[in-house]
């Protein structure tokens, strides 16, 4: 196999990001896997924020809102699952602001009358 050039890692990560929304920790990952160099991960990640297709304070904020609406996990769960994805310190404080404790009664309530339906 050839080297990896930046078209071919710029594929790459556009392939990746077709099927859902990344975070910059899981994009590097998913590259240096694919034995692509740092100067060019490096390259392709500016492009990529460049052209805004990957955005850590987006994709929290979408992680959230689909949570609210699909999972209701609460913010335990929420802060190991992001860490996970690695996220950094500072986006992960935001979890406060964006997840309040009403909010998160909410869910509670919501799983519970779920729970108790069945």
């Amino acid at each position: 196999m050839g080297e990896i050039t930046r078209e071919k890692a710029m594929d790459l990560a556009v392939k990746y990001l077709s099927f859902k929304s990344r975070t910059s920790s899981e994009m590097v990952g998913y590259l240096k896997k694919k034995n692509v160099p740092d100067t060019i991960i490096s390259e392709v990640m500016q492009k990529l924020d460049e052209y805004h297709y990957i955005d850590d304070a987006v994709y929290l904020k979408n992680y959230l809102e689909n949570n609210r609406q699909l999972n209701c996990y609460g913010s335990r769960r929420l802060l190991q699952d992001l860490k996970k994805r690695g996220l950094s310190d500072d986006l992960l404080l935001l979890l406060v602001e964006l997840f309040p404790r009403e909010v998160e009664m909410l869910c509670c309530e919501m799983v519970a009358k779920k729970a108790w339906c069945y």
